[in-house]
């Protein structure tokens, strides 16, 4: 996160989807949180003071190893809403107006519980042992003639708060709409990194985008 990409970092531009995001009103709490005791916590904590974004204090063991969910979540029980909205800070291209409309959106339909970014794959999906998982019909030689499926993007998750802190789940999957999927248009959003090709992947496209002085780049520019 604080590594130089591309004249500035992962976490300077994660800091400043989520100020936009705020500024949206969309939101009633908002912060990252972090662990004074971890490693490079000074650095972290001096860039969102910066960046005008609260600090949520988290323990060292919160932060050391896998563990439960709701373990590593465990501040959200200081907080009173119904819904947490989770933003992944390793999407440099996300947008401010992606999580205003998700979490507008979310609000305005009574009864769903949960929601998650996704995208849509339209191929030939497998099992590791051969089976198809969308491509039912031997004689179907088009990917396209094939069900798309549903993927989810790590953008963002919306949960209810307090089944997280008891039950260490986004959602419960019961049923339909749990979680809600929100289709995220633009397939930029979606660049990830997760490894060093991710790395090189995402600050080559955000150069490309910046050289074309494209205003995808600047969150506030769509308000």
């Amino acid at each position: 996160m604080l590594r130089p990409f591309a004249g500035t970092t992962l976490l300077d531009i994660h800091l400043s989807l989520l100020r936009d995001a705020w500024a949206t009103g969309a939101f009633s709490a908002w912060g990252i949180a972090l662990c004074r005791e971890e490693d490079g916590a000074d650095e972290l904590i001096r860039a969102a003071t910066e960046w005008g974004v609260p600090v949520i204090e988290r323990s060292l063991d919160s932060v050391s190893g896998l563990r439960l969910r709701s373990e590593e979540l465990y501040f959200l029980s200081r907080f009173e809403e119904s819904h947490v909205m989770w933003v992944n800070g390793c999407l440099p291209m996300f947008k401010a107006r992606t999580l205003f409309e998700a979490a507008e959106l979310f609000k305005a339909l009574p009864g769903v519980a949960s929601m998650t970014a996704m995208s849509v794959a339209h191929n030939w999906f497998w099992r590791l042992n051969g089976r198809p998982v969308n491509n039912l019909d031997p004689m179907c030689v088009s990917t396209q003639g094939c069900d798309p499926l549903a993927e989810t993007a790590h953008g963002f998750h919306i949960f209810e708060r307090r089944w997280m802190l008891e039950c260490s789940a986004y959602w419960g999957a019961a049923e339909d709409n749990d979680p809600m999927l929100f289709r995220v248009g633009d397939p930029r959003e979606l660049v990830d990194v997760d490894d060093e090709y991710g790395f090189r992947k995402a600050e080559a496209l955000w150069r490309e985008l910046r050289d074309e002085a494209v205003p995808f780049l600047n969150p506030s520019a769509d308000w």
